[in-house]
């Protein structure tokens, strides 16, 4: 029994250290398209660009972006 509950805090320790993974790549993700955007925003006002509808193009890209790299991580990431 004892051995039994050892596996089983094994399995669950192994089952949260990849949802960390997970969380990880994620964020890296994230933090990776708020640079991008940035990147994007600063050259759009130093081409003169109106900044309202700079900020308005990119929160778009922006979200398009997350829902794209969402459905890829979903998908990677599906229980078989």
């Amino acid at each position: 029994m004892e051995i039994l509950a050892d596996l089983e805090l094994d399995a669950e320790d192994q089952r949260a250290h990849h949802q960390l993974q997970e969380l990880d790549a994620a964020l890296e993700i994230l933090a990776d398209l708020g640079l991008d955007a940035d990147r994007k925003l600063r050259a759009a006002q130093e081409l003169g660009a109106d900044p309202l509808e700079a900020h308005q193009e990119l929160a778009a890209n922006l979200e398009r972006d997350v829902n794209e790299q969402g459905d890829e991580l979903y998908s990677v990431n599906l229980p078989a």
